[in-house]
């Protein structure tokens, strides 16, 4: 599945999520800090990671 499946399959729009930066090894713990909502129920998020939205860059899809 690749990273546009996974959004579609969520019913997630590419354009509500942030812009996530090049890979970094600390980006996605210091981005967990409980100000993050997740993607698809709106609690603050767990995880996170950055998935590549065709035509929209690299963007966090924080669950």
């Amino acid at each position: 599945m690749t990273d546009a499946d996974l959004l579609r399959s969520l019913g997630i729009d590419p354009t509500k999520l942030d812009p996530a930066p090049p890979w970094s090894p600390r980006a996605g713990t210091e981005r967990l800090d409980g100000r993050h909502p997740c993607a698809c129920c709106g609690q603050p998020a767990r995880v996170t990671g950055a998935v590549d939205a065709p035509g929209h860059g690299r963007r966090w899809l924080d669950r």
